[in-house]
């Protein structure tokens, strides 16, 4: 069998071609035993433990194969599919994942809509291996690739945004947090109200107002731009419960109200999940606070990190 020509693949013309033929992508989830795939698919439709997928516990899978979750009106189908045990051939896992997504391609050869379009690897936030290295980047890198903005009319007018991060320590209290900043609406720098990144002018020199846009017609529109998802995580060593994190993460979610707008609309997917690493005794409220804070401001470096990609001119084209 040849191989794939990664070298000389136009990928570019790859990712136009999906984004004309793919209104509602197809992300499968994969990762260890454990690290919370299926809760995650839970909190983003917002699945019963009647209509979501299982939950494993003490290592065990709570999923067995692949399964596909897409409430009707949800802007993407996750698939869920069996964790690898700690301690097993992660190589090999991921060869199963390469052979998931290309009996995908085989079987719709002629239908780009059945493909996988995304691959979403899930690890935990306890697991130091990726933290100890220089690897991570603002800006173009990992999920920040695919990452846009202001697409109310389509890609044509859309902005290039990526991956950004931003962190605080206060006393022994530290806060972070991790922005992929993909969203349908305009950013706005949350200290000032300067529109930085969004919906482009027709002849894509400056920027105009998604809202504007929007405005013009009250009419309801079925085809919204729909591949959108904002994601963030925030890490903090403060110690603290699990129904605590999910107060800090819906506190969170006004970093994204500060940064975007339109923001959570029936067409984005945005989520923020808070995480707890150390036992640093903290306010819940200042933590919540401050972590809407650490979202606004990765949320901007994700703007400002980002480069021209794809066709789609980023903030640096626009002198901003």
């Amino acid at each position: 069998m040849d191989r794939f020509d990664f070298e000389h693949f136009d990928y570019e013309e790859a990712f136009r071609q999906v984004q004309e033929e793919v209104s509602k992508p197809n992300i499968l989830i994969c990762g260890a035993t454990g690290v919370g795939k299926s809760t995650m698919i839970r909190d983003i439709f917002q699945l019963s433990e009647e209509t979501g997928p299982a939950i494993g516990d003490q290592g065990r899978a709570g999923t067995t194969g692949i399964h596909a979750y897409s409430p009707e009106g949800s802007s993407m189908t996750l698939y869920d599919s069996q964790g690898y045990n700690i301690g097993a051939d992660e190589q090999e896992y991921m060869k199963d994942v390469l052979g998931i997504i290309g009996e995908r391609v085989r079987k719709n050869l002629d239908d780009m809509s059945g493909h996988i379009h995304e691959v979403w690897y899930c690890v935990s936030a306890a697991n130091n291996r990726f933290f100890e290295g220089p690897d991570y980047q603002d800006g173009n890198y990992g999920a920040g690739c695919g990452a846009s903005v202001g697409k109310i009319a389509g890609m044509d007018y859309a902005m290039k945004t990526g991956i950004g991060s931003y962190a605080v320590q206060v006393g022994d209290l530290k806060i972070g947090a991790i922005t992929v900043l993909n969203a349908l609406g305009d950013i706005y720098d949350w200290k000032t109200g300067e529109q930085v990144a969004g919906f482009l002018t027709e002849d894509k020199t400056g920027l105009r107002s998604t809202m504007e846009y929007m405005s013009a017609s009250t009419e309801s529109k079925e085809n919204k731009f729909t591949g959108n998802t904002t994601l963030a995580v925030v890490v903090t060593n403060a110690d603290f419960s699990k129904s605590q994190l999910c107060k800090i993460a819906g506190m969170a979610h006004n970093g994204l109200a500060r940064s975007i707008n339109p923001v959570h609309t029936s067409a984005d997917g945005d989520s923020i999940y808070a995480v707890s690493v150390g036992n640093v005794d903290a306010d819940q409220d200042l933590v919540g606070s401050l972590a809407a804070e650490v979202v606004s401001e990765a949320v901007l470096r994700s703007v400002y990190r980002a480069e021209s990609a794809y066709g789609l001119p980023a903030a640096a084209d626009l002198g901003k």
